[in-house]
């Protein structure tokens, strides 16, 4: 890291080569936030990720897939599959992975 925060190496992380404890990084909608990242979320095995909603509740978003490639797909068990909000692969803005 610089001395103010910022990385100084990068590469491209395909969203098929996630590994456990990536975070990733999505955008939704035009916002004020760096790159428009609106959500976060973290991948930690088989295809599935680890994420909250902003009411609080912990959510694991099994993966999907359909004709256009891999959603990554959300719901609460909750709501019994009624409610969801999926995520596909275009609206990956960043995907952040620890230094080994």
């Amino acid at each position: 890291l610089e001395a103010d925060g910022k990385a100084i190496a990068y590469e491209y992380i395909d969203p098929t080569e996630l590994k456990p404890g990536d975070l990733i990084f999505y955008s939704s909608s035009t916002n004020s936030r760096y790159m428009n990242i609106d959500h976060v979320a973290m991948y930690y095995a088989a295809g599935n990720i680890y994420s909250n909603s902003a009411y609080g509740y912990g959510y694991y978003y099994p993966d999907y897939s359909d004709n256009s490639g891999v959603l990554i797909h959300a719901t609460s068990p909750a709501v019994n599959m009624t409610n969801y909000s999926g995520y596909i692969p275009y609206r990956i803005v960043m995907i952040c992975r620890p230094i080994d």
